[in-house]
């Protein structure tokens, strides 16, 4: 059983949890993690590379080093530890992008949590004055934070996602919000007979020419400038939703799901990817998942879903669920077929 002092200096961690979150990001968006990596590096070399001062840069890898982002080897002298590592620009993992992104995008919407909870409305209204799509859309550095993040989470999830389903049958994957193609390109590349098509906003695919063509695959796929709540190509008879639909509210989703549908043949199938929140009370290990959730409440105005919601859905806009498939990473594939 937890003893109050323990308690106490849980709540405590809790309570500054946002002061560690910022010392990352700051060492992520100068890229201390790649001016020290693995040589032991003096701070005020580090500071120097990165153009930042020394005295306050020494002050911030302590405390970094204090909670394992680095080591601290002798007086002032740091070196790289695995955490650092996943800070460096552009390794298997980095999660550089997805730190800037939380910090510079994300914690605005996140310190108006207080009003989502009390409307039901996301805090990014109240923190951009819009919504977030819009706020994205509207301001470049935003967008590309987010762009940018989000083809990291894809690069690290796609090959799962790739193997964890059978393509075997399908001629056409049409990649329904797919972003720059990050994920299409690894289906593509996995299954070789395959073709494809990229469905997104006009921002998002600016960069997909540049993924698929790295990826070998530009050949066999077309990229589709389009709004998934207008329509959806036709033609595919595999399609694929990954981290859409909690993006967005029950209509909304709803909504996503019947415009796929239209374009879809009967017997054509469907994988839903998403994070799914396990049934049941709330315990530690559901902790990611609940705060996703929370998250999308305050920032897009989305939510995570179990599985039977995801179901739901999917039966209320046309489609049958036939299996859902674990992919070995916090995203699991509902697969289902077009009634």
């Amino acid at each position: 059983m937890t003893s109050d002092r323990e308690a106490r200096r849980a709540v405590g961690a809790m309570i500054h949890g946002y002061k560690l979150a910022q010392a990352v990001y700051v060492a992520a968006k100068l890229g201390l993690a790649d001016a020290i990596a693995e040589e032991p590096t003096r701070a005020e070399n580090a500071a120097d590379r990165v153009g930042a001062d020394p005295a306050a840069v020494r002050r911030l890898l302590r405390m970094l080093a204090a909670a394992g982002v680095f080591a601290e080897v002798d007086a002032g002298t740091f070196v790289g530890t695995p955490a650092s590592a996943c800070l460096r620009t552009g390794v298997p993992g980095s999660r550089r992008d997805e730190a800037i992104l939380n910090m510079e995008v994300q914690w605005p919407a996140w310190g108006e949590l207080l009003h989502a909870v009390r409307t039901g409305r996301p805090g990014a209204e109240r923190a951009f004055g819009v919504d977030a799509w819009t706020h994205l859309a509207r301001t470049p550095a935003a967008g590309a934070a987010f762009d940018a993040a989000m083809a990291a989470f894809s690069r690290g999830q796609a090959a799962a996602v790739a193997a964890a389903v059978d393509w075997r049958g399908a001629r056409v994957v049409v990649d329904v919000g797919g972003g720059d193609g990050t994920l299409l390109a690894g289906i593509l590349r996995a299954n070789p007979g395959l073709s494809g098509v990229l469905l997104d906003t006009p921002g998002a695919v600016s960069r997909a020419e540049t993924v698929l063509a790295d990826a070998g695959v530009a050949d066999r796929c077309r990229v589709v400038a389009g709004d998934f709540f207008e329509g959806v190509p036709a033609g595919g008879d595999a399609y694929v939703l990954k981290w859409v639909l909690h993006d967005w509210d029950d209509e909304r989703a709803g909504r996503i799901l019947r415009r796929c549908r239209e374009a879809m043949d009967a017997g054509a199938t469907l994988r839903v990817v998403e994070a799914l929140l396990p049934p049941g009370l709330a315990t530690g290990e559901m902790f990611w998942e609940l705060q996703s959730d929370v998250h999308m409440l305050t920032f897009l105005g989305g939510r995570e879903r179990t599985e039977e919601e995801i179901v739901a859905l999917l039966t209320a806009s046309g489609f049958s669920a036939t299996a859902t498939v674990p992919t070995g990473t916090a995203l699991s594939v509902v697969e289902a077929t077009a009634r």
